[in-house]
């Protein structure tokens, strides 16, 4: 359950349906890097960490499993999203 709705908010966050006080905290590995082409360029950037409490963070949990997520469930629709995690 807690990674379904660390999915959902990351799809909110890539579809710019949250407020603006999330505007660009996690940016993608092609906003980073413009001039190469990335096998996972649209995957988004988890900070390095050495502390394992800092893995289960909202910082690095939730993209994370946004980019481990199958990519049909994150490119489906915002109605869609419920049904198929």
């Amino acid at each position: 359950m807690i990674e379904f709705y660390h999915i959902k908010f990351m799809h909110s966050y890539a579809h710019k349906k949250l407020p603006i006080s999330f505007a660009e905290m996690w940016k993608t590995n092609n906003q980073r890097n413009p001039n190469r082409e990335l096998r996972n360029g649209n995957d988004f950037l988890v900070p390095p960490h050495r502390i394992e409490l800092v893995k289960r963070m909202p910082i690095c949990a939730f993209p994370t499993a946004w980019n481990s997520a199958p990519q049909d469930k994150r490119k489906s629709g915002p109605t869609q999203i419920s049904q198929t995690v």
